[in-house]
């Protein structure tokens, strides 16, 4: 039979897990950033990014100066960049 005892199938179908228990085994967990968003030296409204060591970044570095980095902030409060 598959491998399934008598028991384990009963444990299955009367007392399936808990749809919390489920969803936190689904859930995506979103990898550490690579980068920081810093406030730029020279402007204290302009925002830089900063790439950490581990970021895979294949352009130079006028290329990155070239990016405006700017907050947006959610209707929950939470800022986005």
């Amino acid at each position: 039979m598959n491998g399934l005892t008598l028991s384990e199938l009963c444990c299955l179908f009367c007392c399936p897990p808990c749809p919390a228990r489920i969803a936190a085994k689904l859930a995506f967990l979103p990898p550490e950033s690579t980068y920081s968003i810093i406030p730029d030296d020279n402007n204290s409204t302009k925002l830089t990014l900063k790439f950490s060591e581990r970021a895979d970044w294949q352009y130079t570095q006028r290329e990155l100066e070239c990016f405006e980095v700017q907050y947006a902030q959610s209707s929950r409060g939470n800022r986005i960049a």
